[in-house]
């Protein structure tokens, strides 16, 4: 049987490291002051197309085992330095790929980046969507 003292040792302890899980997994939200979320959508098709839309990111038509680039212009809107994280969500995750991810912006700073999908040879026709989640994080 525990004494009462270890077992409050091992209580304190348990509590201690759930904590510290918790807010480890919470740190992105905690220190996120911004967030915006882009549309991302193109289309596997035999022939190559254009989609040229100002409120998505499409790239259109790409046939299997091209690659297709399209950019962003992200800017910095606080009045602090921030860190930019950026997270591909959705079907998409596994075919588009960004130039830059966790970088630092100052204040009304801007920057270009890439995101470019490339696809298998053997990949299906069809849609893919998804969203590109843009992080602005305290320093």
């Amino acid at each position: 049987m525990l004494k009462p003292r270890k077992n409050n040792f091992i209580i304190v302890l348990i509590l201690s490291i759930t904590l510290l899980f918790i807010l480890f997994i919470l740190a992105d939200e905690i220190r996120t002051i911004g967030r915006k979320e882009v549309q991302v959508s193109f289309k596997v098709a035999n022939n190559p197309g254009f989609d040229l839309n100002d409120s998505a990111l499409t790239f259109g038509s790409i046939p299997p085992g091209q690659s297709a680039t399209r950019s962003l212009f992200i800017t910095n809107e606080f009045e602090r330095k921030v860190k930019v994280v950026i997270k591909i969500k959705g079907e998409i995750e596994k075919y588009l790929y960004v130039s830059e991810n966790n970088f630092f912006l100052e204040p009304k700073e801007g920057r270009k980046v890439n995101f470019t999908v490339i696809l298998p040879d053997n990949i299906p026709l069809g849609e893919r969507t998804g969203i590109i989640e843009v992080r602005f994080n305290k320093i």
